[in-house]
């Protein structure tokens, strides 16, 4: 780990510190990060011989064998084996994608549909990182404003018309928006969003109220 310096010959100072000890209360706190390194599946890519972790486990090397003590219940799941390629269905990003009533996943996570959820019990710790996700779900702000959730069903958890786009991933960012609603009046401005976005709303003058060149239809 962050300690392989000290094979430089440190070794030969060993007596020279009598009360050295480990502070496995301390390091266990830092080694929370590695906890997947040592679930039912990560545990699995692991040799005790050769102190290594394999296959998609591989960045596991990077320290986490110097937090082993913390995890003396650590075990291979040999059923849990067979589910870790599926472990980015359960990462704090691919979890809030998972809707746990349906056991399905949207947007950029449908592939996790092909058999993942029989996965779940595997990952008794994942998730949603919910900041993360938000963060990436800027971009979806125009599906849940006062227009955008008029177009959006609760029941189906999809968009019609004109915000039919939203269908693509916006439905795991819902958690993102706890205020969204619908303004039934901005509703039926739905057709007059391209006056409004980032070129049409260039064509509107203040003053007059009107738009020019290519957007003069918005008048």
């Amino acid at each position: 780990g962050d300690y392989e310096g000290c094979n430089a010959g440190a070794a030969a100072c060993e007596a020279c510190f009598p009360e050295a000890q480990c502070d496995l209360d301390g390091l266990c706190v830092q080694c929370a990060i590695a906890a997947p390194c040592f679930d039912s599946v990560g545990y699995c890519s692991y040799d005790e011989e050769s102190k290594l972790w394999s296959g998609d486990y591989e960045e596991c090397n990077g320290g986490a064998v110097a937090c082993v003590e913390c995890f003396p219940d650590a075990q291979c799941d040999e059923t849990c084996a067979a589910c870790a390629a599926a472990a980015p269905c359960f990462d704090g990003t691919g979890y809030c994608s998972f809707d746990k009533e349906s056991k399905l996943w949207s947007g950029d996570y449908e592939g996790c549909n092909a058999g993942a959820a029989a996965c779940e019990a595997c990952f008794p710790e994942a998730q949603c990182d919910l900041d993360g996700l938000c963060v990436q779900c800027a971009i979806a702000a125009p599906c849940f404003d006062s227009v955008g959730y008029c177009s959006y069903d609760e029941e189906s958890k999809l968009w019609s018309g004109d915000y039919e786009e939203c269908n693509g991933g916006a439905v795991a960012c819902v958690e993102c928006f706890p205020d969204a609603q619908c303004d039934e009046t901005c509703a039926a401005c739905a057709a007059a969003a391209p006056c409004f976005d980032g070129t049409g709303y260039c064509s509107f003058d203040k003053e007059s109220k009107l738009w020019s060149g290519d957007y003069e239809g918005c008048n």
